[in-house]
């Protein structure tokens, strides 16, 4: 009886050997019924509430990886970012071990997302809604040693509140901050796979660029703050904005260039002054209504319109002066400021005369060097100075023409100099 049982006992045993062996030799006959049966032997007991620690007083840590898809849109009025991005987690958990032998050598497996335990992350700065990240549909992935790997991706709409002062040659940094819900402190830690965001499978977008990226890990291991700093592509803003408002500040200061008898300077400036207020209400629209900081454009098309509006004054005033009657008394100081402006441009056409002679006719140039006749020949014609009875109120006005076209030509660089010395060249 006794030998009988043995008998028994080792015929069963191989039996279960030639099983294994023709499982191993072809496990494509059953590969559907041994996933089928892994899962059911994984989940029978499994308690999705319970966190995968060996020990109560363990934490259980989860490597973070984040990476962005691409960059949908930055709205600068409502402060927001959206962007396409894959949040990965992996971890380890004990209860999904199991040996490849008995399943047809099966070493990964895909379980439902509402299946198992995951950790619950959550955006914490969104814009949209505060909801864990990841759905039901989803699913995370088992490999045979215990680990696991999720990695869902989704559309994330974060607050990102712009600094606008250097628009439109601005960089924006904006923050992605992820904490794991539900835990205590010690209960799950996180911490990053690598030192910055993978932006190397990442689209390119129209109007941002990353620059650079970089995470903060705060303290208790719950929280991580992804930083992302972009910057604007400012050639349509440039085509677009400045380059024809320089052109229209320059064409204001081309008034001072028309024949006063045209009678078309008065409308050139109301023109001007239009425009530019134009473009100004333009950029009010595409700019945030914020006061701290105030866009360092919008000083420039202020005070672009403020010279504007100076030039239409003195354009004014000129053309009074132009239209007074010649027996009118013009002032000694006016007189004066024309004798002075006249021999400037005297001076300077003379010198420049010279200089051509001396290009020209080089031996008559050296052999008259020096004697005093030529001396008296550079002095005659700075004499012949316009007596004072012959300046008339159309030759002040023409003085000032001349002096204003300088300055406000002057201001119109020197404005223009400044918003790119504070906004590009920093």
């Amino acid at each position: 009886m006794y030998q009988s049982v043995m008998m028994l006992n080792i015929l069963k045993c191989f039996l279960c050997m030639n099983m294994i062996k023709l499982a191993m030799l072809y496990p494509e006959t059953s590969g559907i019924n041994h996933t089928e049966n892994l899962l059911y032997d994984l989940l029978l007991d499994y308690d999705l509430y319970v966190r995968p620690a060996q020990q109560a007083n363990e934490s259980v840590n989860v490597k973070v990886t984040f990476g962005i898809v691409s960059i949908k849109d930055y709205d600068e009025i409502q402060g927001t970012l959206t962007f396409i991005a894959i949040l990965g987690l992996e971890w380890f958990d004990l209860r999904m071990v199991w040996d490849p032998i008995f399943y047809g050598d099966v070493r990964y497996i895909d379980v439902g997302y509402d299946k198992v335990w995951v950790p619950d992350m959550y955006c914490v700065n969104s814009a949209t809604g505060f909801e864990p990240v990841g759905t039901a549909k989803e699913r995370v992935t088992y490999w045979l040693q215990g680990y696991a790997a999720y990695a869902p991706g989704a559309l994330f709409t974060v607050s990102c509140p712009g600094n606008m002062e250097k628009y439109p040659f601005d960089t924006q940094t904006c923050h992605i901050s992820f904490n794991v819900w539900n835990y205590r402190e010690g209960e799950v830690s996180l911490y990053p796979a690598s030192d910055a965001i993978n932006i190397d499978s990442m689209n390119n977008n129209n109007m941002w660029s990353v620059i650079s990226t970089r995470f903060i890990l705060n303290p208790g291991g719950t929280q991580l703050d992804f930083f992302m700093e972009i910057k604007r592509k400012s050639k349509f803003v440039t085509v677009n904005v400045v380059v024809p408002l320089f052109f229209l500040t320059c064409l204001n200061n081309l008034v001072f260039l028309l024949v006063p008898e045209s009678g078309e300077r008065i409308s050139l400036c109301i023109t001007v002054l239009l425009s530019i207020s134009v473009y100004l209400t333009i950029l009010n629209q595409s700019l945030p209504q914020s006061s701290e900081p105030v866009p360092i454009i919008s000083y420039k098309v202020i005070a672009d319109l403020a010279v504007s509006y100076l030039i239409m004054l003195t354009v004014i005033f000129n053309l009074k002066l132009y239209n007074k009657p010649n027996d009118e008394r013009v002032p000694h100081y006016l007189k004066a400021m024309h004798n002075i402006l006249e021999c400037t441009c005297k001076k300077a056409k003379h010198v420049a005369s010279n200089f051509k002679n001396k290009e020209t006719d080089s031996s008559d140039t050296v052999g008259t060097v020096g004697k005093p006749e030529d001396n008296n020949q550079l002095k005659a014609p700075l004499e012949d100075d316009i007596p004072d009875a012959d300046i008339t109120w159309k030759d002040i006005s023409a003085s000032m023409d001349i002096v204003c076209f300088i300055l406000f030509g002057i201001c119109t660089l020197c404005s223009f100099y400044v918003f790119l010395r504070t906004t590009y060249f920093v």
